[in-house]
C-alpha cells in the first residue's frame, strides 16, 4: 500500500472524528434548544394564564367598588331620611304633648267647674 494511502486514511479517520464530533454537539445543542423552547413555551401559557386571572380579579375590584359607592351613597341616603324621621317625630311629639297638656288643662278646669255646678265647658 502506498505511503499516501496511509495519509489518505489518517486523514479521513480524523475528519470522520470531527465529524462524530460536530454531530454529537449539534444533537446535544438540539436537544438544549427544544428544552429552552419547551421551557419558554410553558412561561407563556403560565404568563397568558396569569394575565387571564389578573383580567379577572380587576373586573371583580372594579364590581366591588362601584358596589362599594352605591352602598355608601344608599347609606348618606338612609342617614338623610333618618335624620328627617327624627325631626318629624319629634315635632310629633312636641304637638302631642301640647295638646296632652291642653287636654290635662281642659280636664281639671272641667272637673272644677263640675264641682263648682258650671258644666262642662266648650271645647
Amino acid at each position: 500500500m502506498p505511503p499516501y494511502y496511509v495519509l489518505i486514511s489518517l486523514v479521513s479517520r480524523q475528519l470522520q472524528y470531527r465529524l462524530d464530533v460536530a454531530e454529537a454537539d449539534s444533537r446535544q445543542e438540539s436537544e438544549k434548544a427544544r428544552s429552552a423552547q419547551a421551557q419558554l413555551d410553558r412561561l407563556r401559557e403560565e404568563r397568558s394564564h396569569l394575565q387571564s386571572e389578573s383580567s379577572v380579579r380587576e373586573s371583580e375590584v372594579t364590581l366591588l367598588r362601584a358596589n362599594e359607592k352605591r352602598a355608601l351613597r344608599d347609606l348618606a341616603d338612609h342617614r338623610e331620611r333618618m335624620k328627617t324621621l327624627e325631626e318629624e317625630l319629634h315635632k310629633v311629639c312636641h304637638k302631642c304633648s301640647k295638646n296632652l297638656l291642653k287636654n290635662i288643662m281642659c280636664t281639671k278646669t272641667s272637673f272644677l267647674l263640675v264641682l263648682l255646678g258650671k258644666g262642662c265647658p266648650q271645647r
